[in-house]
């Protein structure tokens, strides 16, 4: 038998209880679980004693929030099924079958495992999980990616007509090539070079001492320039080199070998 019962918020013991007799409605009335009272409706003065009460409740909340329908394509959550375990399960509704109201709703969701099609008695909307951002990876090549400046290595490597030293920008890369731009009277041509040995990745490094104290001592910051290094500097550049310092490379040495040549 289906009971419906109200307990008063000051006493569990006193209580309104309703429930069907034959063919009519009782409604008793109870304090501290002792009967005090019970009345027998019309099923019309029922009706309009369980609007009213709907009535006053709303005035003092505002009424219980009505979740919107769902529709097929919307994302939901289980909240009824045949099988608890499926509870709270979320997917993509796919169907409503409404000649079946015990299972209604269709839906395709992801247990981790795989997807998987599933009937269930009672679904809400939710809101759809944000899609996985999509991460595009800059082809590069060695770590040498387009916008990146590189240094040839070798004298006119792989027939390109560069020396070493000479520095270009990096305008794309495809597969294992490197395509480095050059202009030439007003026109962008390209050099490309595959082998590891031609060129390398320029890298920004922050001005040794000497520069320092070039940018410390000059007027200003605006009018300040980098000189190339005294030759006493050189000197300890290419020491340093040869006792196996990653610090500085074999252009130290040309440069040293260039002032030293100006000498003579």
């Amino acid at each position: 038998m289906t009971e419906y019962k109200i307990e008063c918020t000051s006493g569990v013991g006193d209580t309104i209880t309703a429930c069907l007799q034959g063919e009519e409605i009782e409604v008793v009335a109870r304090s501290m679980g002792s009967f005090t009272q019970s009345v027998y409706p019309s099923l019309a003065t029922a009706r309009t004693f369980a609007r009213g009460i709907l009535a006053l409740a709303d005035e003092v909340d505002g009424g219980e929030a009505r979740e919107e329908p769902v529709k097929v394509g919307d994302f939901v959550e289980i909240t009824g099924d045949d099988v608890s375990s499926y509870v709270g399960r979320r997917g993509y509704l796919r169907k409503i079958d409404g000649s079946d109201p015990d299972l209604p709703y269709l839906l395709k969701g992801n247990n981790g495992a795989g997807l998987y099609d599933w009937w269930a008695r009672a679904v809400r909307k939710v809101d759809a999980p944000e899609p996985a951002p999509v991460v595009v990876e800059e082809p590069s090549v060695r770590g040498i990616k387009a916008g990146d400046k590189v240094r040839i290595l070798v004298n006119h490597a792989e027939s390109a007509d560069v020396t070493p030293g000479d520095v270009f920008p990096v305008g794309r890369v495809s597969g294992e090539t490197i395509v480095v731009d050059f202009e030439e009277n007003g026109v962008t041509w390209h050099w490309y070079f595959r082998d590891p040995e031609s060129v390398e990745k320029v890298v920004d490094e922050p001005p040794a001492n000497w520069e320092r104290e070039i940018l410390k001592e000059g007027p200003s910051p605006s009018t300040a320039t980098v000189t190339r290094p005294t030759r006493e500097a050189l000197l300890h550049r290419a020491a340093d080199l040869l006792a196996g310092s990653s610090t500085y490379t074999a252009f130290d040495l040309i440069a040293l070998a260039d002032d030293l040549a100006e000498e003579k």
